[in-house]
């Protein structure tokens, strides 16, 4: 059952307990407005999407966090924020409560006699918890749900070493298994080659910033990117206050991620890379995709170091074969190699 069924079927049972006209919940969205996310109505009724803070009885009860209960309810004179003008003028009562982890529950009635009391203000307030609770329920449901794939990505990540893979098509499959595990729009790595003043992107998961008029070298201090080069730290930027910021710097074709995590890929004790998400959609950076973030990235450093000692052995074997050819004589191994032969 996902939360949007649990939540009418609980929104059912309100309508049917309180005999009333409507119940209606609704919740946050990442821009900061409050969405319809549950609604019963005893006859259809076009409701408006969305309330901001302030708005009406609705907007009333999200500002100053308080319930509320207004009987006999005047459309010219209060409005609920829910309803087109013609429908608010059915409505006879209204009551509200405030939900702790943000939102509103709330009830209306079309009938004459019926007034709301504070018991029904309480039983209200009663359902209210219960969603809650079941929004906390799934909300864990989902974050387990996201570890086990976090681990089995690493896990595919850390398979990729076996293959045999090309730097570059090591990369593009890394990128790819990122973006799969996550809701994350584009990853990118970039590099900075060593002692530069500059970074390049080695690699993205889509190449709007490697296409021909893009350019081939960003400052070090340029975006959020170059900022994770100098400081040395990692950001994760959720967007819901304000947007993530470029992060490239300013380029015509950088769209603007609204939220990014950029983590320094550590290689040798010294920053060389970093490992770039980005989604162009606000939305809360869990603890758990922090980690795994941050995991993927200690992963690609740690890889970064076997290709560089793979290499560093790899350029000493001409040397060392230089040395096993040209070994020095031994007179005396030779004089025993010669008695041998008269024996």
């Amino acid at each position: 059952m996902n939360e949007y069924s649990s939540n009418d079927r609980l929104l059912s049972v309100v309508c049917d307990t309180l005999g009333v006209h409507s119940a209606l919940l609704f919740l946050p969205d990442e821009d900061g407005a409050y969405v319809a996310a549950a609604a019963c109505t005893a006859k259809p009724s076009p409701i408006q999407a969305s309330i901001a803070p302030g708005r009406g009885l609705v907007g009333w009860i999200l500002r100053n966090r308080q319930p509320l209960i207004l009987n006999s309810f005047d459309a010219r004179l209060s409005t609920l924020g829910y309803y087109e003008y013609e429908m608010e003028e059915s409505i006879t009562a209204f009551m509200g409560v405030p939900l702790t982890n943000g939102g509103v529950l709330c009830v209306d009635a079309t009938a004459d006699d019926r007034n709301f009391s504070t018991r029904d203000q309480q039983l209200l307030q009663r359902f209210a918890s219960l969603v809650e609770d079941q929004s906390e329920k799934l909300d864990e449901e989902q974050n387990n749900a996201s570890i086990r794939r976090y681990f089995e990505t690493i896990e595919k990540i850390q398979a990729l070493r076996e293959e045999s893979l090309p730097w570059r098509g090591y990369l593009q499959q890394m990128l790819k298994l990122l973006l799969e595990s996550t809701d994350y729009d584009y990853a990118a790595l970039a590099m900075r080659p060593e002692d530069a003043q500059f970074f390049v992107i080695e690699a993205e998961s889509e190449p709007f910033l490697l296409a021909e008029d893009a350019p081939e070298t960003f400052p070090l201090g340029s975006g959020l990117v170059g900022w994770v080069f100098t400081e040395e730290l990692p950001i994760f930027a959720d967007g819901i206050e304000t947007g993530a910021g470029p992060l490239f710097g300013k380029l015509p074709q950088d769209p603007m991620f609204k939220r990014a995590i950029c983590l320094p890929v550590v290689h040798s004790r010294t920053v060389c890379g970093a490992l770039i998400l980005a989604s162009q959609e606000a939305q809360p950076i869990p603890d758990g995709l922090r980690s795994f973030a941050t995991m993927a990235a200690r992963e690609l450093g740690s890889y970064l170091e076997t290709l560089y000692l793979r290499h560093r052995v790899q350029s000493m074997l001409p040397r060392a074969q230089m040395y096993f050819n040209n070994a020095p004589h031994d007179p005396d191994e030779a004089n025993e190699t010669d008695e041998e032969q008269e024996i």
